[in-house]
């Protein structure tokens, strides 16, 4: 069904919740609009829920589609059977007041930078300092890691052996130390 053909249903009941699928073959941007133009267009007693299946939404993906007025996201470790439960609090709980916010500010600010793992040291600084101003407007968190060897050197070896696997995760070194960055790092919050 399209977001009007679910608008217009939706005005017929007195509450509704709206499960959005989010898979692999999702295009993040599609479904952040539908977000955004289901909410401006439902009445406030409506639930949008995201729901992952067989793929998971970055963190910051994530708080973007619950800042654009998804009211909750069911991760793909959550089990069927706890649906039911999920969606019957989601229910009883009062409608968030939604910030006004672009979309196209919205999707920008989440985006990881292009970039992932080694950069020069300038080049690690710029593109740290361009995704810090971004990510503070969504609020998405960010971690700095400074490692330092036994020795006092930071070895092309030490170096290889850090992993980088997502996009906007970053390294560097002064020579002395490995500075790496984690983008959307949920485990700084709390």
């Amino acid at each position: 069904a399209s977001t009007a053909d679910i608008c217009a249903a939706a005005q017929a009941v007195s509450s509704c919740q709206i499960l959005l699928r989010y898979a692999r073959n999702t295009v993040l941007e599609e479904l952040a609009r539908d977000v955004d133009f289901l909410r401006t267009q439902l009445p406030p007693s409506a639930r949008i829920v995201v729901a992952e299946h067989r793929a998971a939404l970055r963190y910051p993906n994530e708080l973007m589609l619950m800042k654009l007025g998804a009211d909750a996201v069911i991760h793909q470790d959550i089990a069927m059977g706890r649906w039911p439960v999920i969606l019957k609090t989601l229910q009883a709980q009062p409608g968030q007041k939604q910030e006004k916010l672009s979309i196209d500010t919205a999707f920008a600010s989440a985006a990881a930078s292009r970039e992932m793992g080694f950069l020069e040291l300038p080049h690690f600084l710029r593109e740290v300092q361009s995704i810090m101003s971004k990510a503070q407007l969504m609020g998405v968190p960010f971690a700095m890691a400074v490692l330092s060897t036994h020795n006092g050197q930071v070895t092309s070896d030490f170096i290889a052996a850090a992993h980088v696997r997502r996009q906007g995760d970053l390294l560097t070194t002064d020579g002395q130390r490995l500075f790496v960055f984690f983008y959307g790092c949920s485990f700084t919050l709390g």
